[in-house]
């Protein structure tokens, strides 16, 4: 009898501990300010990396609506799309990717092979997308790889776009 009633009270404490975990949580969606990723020339045939600082935008947006960061809970790519000078058609593939210094690199959208002739290119979102909240909070680096064909001299930088599925609890 003591068995029962104690597997009685663990499942009843069970679902109340789920039901009060599992709040109203609000999805909102922000669209970030374009973000410049660039690096110093020259170039070479392959891989070459170009960087961005991932802004304040989430923050403010935060305050301006009202929540607090601990009511933050996760962070998705929707969308992004990344613009170019015409110096970079030479490119095969390009591959987006965040890291912080408290967080190793995760790889967020990519494009390959490049569409030839377009300077403005919607990217296809990784499908494993986790722990976003800590680099979007924590000052992470957007790292933009772009295979190019050949070796270009000149500077270049890229303009990322991105948009964002912010899920928050109340």
């Amino acid at each position: 009898m003591k068995l029962l009633n104690l597997s009685r009270n663990i499942l009843l404490l069970t679902v109340a501990f789920l039901i009060a975990s599992c709040g109203k949580k609000n999805k909102e969606k922000l669209i970030l300010e374009p973000i410049t990723l660039s690096a110093e020339g020259p170039y070479f045939e392959g891989p070459n990396s170009f960087q961005g600082k991932i802004g304040l935008d989430v923050t403010k947006f935060l305050q301006e609506k009202g929540y607090k960061q601990e009511q933050l809970k996760d962070i998705k790519i929707l969308g992004a799309s990344v613009s170019f000078d015409s110096l970079a058609l030479n490119i095969q593939d390009l591959t987006l990717q965040v890291v912080s210094e408290k967080e190793s690199m995760q790889k967020l959208a990519f494009i390959n092979p490049l569409p030839s002739g377009n300077q403005n290119i919607q990217l296809s979102i990784a499908k494993e997308q986790k722990d976003l909240v800590s680099y979007f909070l924590g000052g992470g680096i957007l790292v933009l790889d772009a295979n190019f064909l050949k070796e270009i001299e000149e500077n270049l930088s890229f303009t990322l776009n991105l948009e964002l599925e912010l899920t928050l609890k109340e």
